[in-house]
């Protein structure tokens, strides 16, 4: 399988990317719950230490801004597919 830049690709980055996603309609209250004891969990000293030691780089943003990412990230990995013309098979 080519690379991006042989595939003729140039000028992009990817990055490992991670995190929680529920289901759509899942209460607020819920979801605000979850992304706080994530953000409290990865800011454990030892957690963090095991984060770094992979090359992770925890980020416990909210969920609005979290979602905001991912849509975006499709937007642009959609556009390096048609521009790639990768095809579903």
């Amino acid at each position: 399988m080519p690379t991006l830049a042989e595939a003729g690709v140039s000028g992009l980055e990817a990055a490992f990317m991670q995190g929680v996603v529920v289901p759509a309609g899942t209460p607020k209250p819920i979801v605000a719950r979850l992304q706080s004891e994530v953000a409290r969990i990865v800011a454990l000293p030892d957690v963090a230490e095991k984060l770094a030691a992979l090359g992770d780089e925890p980020v416990a943003n909210s969920p609005e801004q979290f979602a905001g990412y991912l849509k975006s990230e499709i937007v642009r990995w959609g556009e390096v597919i048609r521009k790639a013309n990768l095809k579903v098979e």
